[in-house]
């Protein structure tokens, strides 16, 4: 399979069937040797179908001990898919992927072996250890895919959002803006190596004006992706950078090159934060103000996906091929505008929660299925149209959509 990498600066979270434009770029190479991509230009239509082998669903079993309100995460592991529901039913479901419930892994509560919030979670397949990051009790618990307990690592004053196992027990963690607690110069870091063999920070990185704190940021729900070669993706709204990160050192891998009323939007959005004008005004009034409104990313073996919706603003869509470097730009302009055209299957729900080497996982309401027409049955679907047919739906557990990527 070619190797083949995705950044989409776009909002793909609907399915529906809309057009934009492509064009095609060669990168540039800035001083500290990270690719330049510009993201100035406009492009064509993109298709579903042009990243997107085969789609495949998983209806999620439904019972009294995995009720999910919504889903916040998946991520694969091999033949269980993990979901993190972090909001409403505040845990983590094991599953077949036949939909079969398997177990929950911790459970909620103050005592040592349990969360209080759970925000995050990762896996290690190695070692088939999965971290569960507890933002009210301020630790990570680690278990095993049977539900054992391992070990609890006490983060004492550092404030994680968000966790990427490196390797040799080193943790990245996420620390989300305005962190005073480490304010040097003006500045605090968005990201910071940690390593758990000596509970101790190994270093601090991607430093950000500090006047920007995370209630003025449209906060980045998955900022970490794992790459095939151990190392790790990270970016985040508010800066254009993504960057690598290895147990060794954190360095630019790509610079993203907006055109100028990017720049002005995002200039004009400091001043209206560093004035201190935000107490003043609604947080919808904000996230208009902001010129990212969401970010996440995933990837698999084929490519990885940065996507963002800037309210009223172009949406923007780069593949950047890692075998030869070859860019293609895809932009789309206007309110509520998609830059995908969803042209496999307009119920399969195209908004990335999580992602395995081959797969890209979304999820969307079962009711859907039992009441489509034959206009809108094909072989995608179908499967799903008869498990719900003569069943409840109302009331099951969502669906989780697994798109099977291919390069291109």
């Amino acid at each position: 399979m070619k190797n083949t990498t995705i950044i989409i600066l776009a909002a793909l979270a609907l399915p529906a069937l809309l057009s934009s434009c492509v064009g095609e770029k060669n990168p540039d190479k800035t001083a500290d040797g990270c690719m330049s991509i510009d993201a100035s230009g406009k492009g064509e239509k993109i298709k579903l179908s042009d990243i997107i082998d085969t789609i495949e669903y998983i209806p999620l079993e439904t019972n009294e001990n995995c009720l999910i309100g919504r889903i916040d995460k998946v991520i694969g592991m091999g033949d269980t898919v993990a979901v993190l529901d972090d909001r409403i039913g505040r845990a983590l479901y094991l599953f077949g992927r036949d939909g079969r419930f398997i177990r929950k892994i911790g459970q909620q509560g103050e005592g040592p072996q349990e969360y209080i919030h759970l925000f995050d979670m990762t896996y290690d397949r190695a070692t088939d250890r999965i971290f569960l990051l507890d933002l009210g009790g301020n630790k990570i618990l680690v278990f095993n895919s049977d539900n054992e307990f391992i070990k609890s690592i006490d983060l004492e004053d550092t404030y994680a959002h968000g966790i990427e196992y490196l390797g040799e027990e080193k943790m990245a963690l996420y620390l989300n803006y305005g962190y005073k607690a480490l304010e040097k110069d003006g500045r605090t870091p968005l990201l910071m190596i940690y390593d758990m063999e000596n509970s101790r920070r190994d270093g601090l990185y991607v430093w950000h004006d500090s006047y920007m704190n995370s209630t003025m940021i449209i906060n980045t729900r998955i900022v970490f992706d794992r790459q095939a070669d151990g190392s790790v993706l990270f970016a985040t709204s508010h800066i254009d950078t993504v960057y690598r990160i290895t147990r060794d050192e954190v360095s630019p891998i790509y610079a993203i090159r907006f055109d100028k009323e990017h720049y002005k939007n995002k200039a004009d959005y400091n001043s209206f934060v560093k004035s201190k004008r935000p107490d003043t005004v609604t947080g919808l009034e904000r996230r208009k103000k902001n010129p990212f409104y969401y970010t996440t990313m995933c990837s698999t073996d084929d490519f990885v996906l940065l996507s963002s919706t800037v309210v009223d603003k172009n949406s923007r869509y780069i593949a950047i091929d890692k075998n030869t470097g070859h860019v293609k730009l895809s932009t789309k302009a206007g309110k509520g505008r998609r830059i995908i055209e969803n042209d496999m299957d307009i119920f399969a729900s195209f908004g990335e929660v999580g992602a395995d080497s081959r797969y890209i996982y979304s999820y969307t309401d079962p009711a859907i299925f039992k009441f489509l027409t034959e206009k809108y049955i094909n072989k995608y679907n179908k499967p799903m149209v008869e498990h719900y047919k003569n069943r409840k739906s109302e009331d099951s557990n969502p669906v989780i959509v697994a798109f099977r990527t291919k390069g291109f």
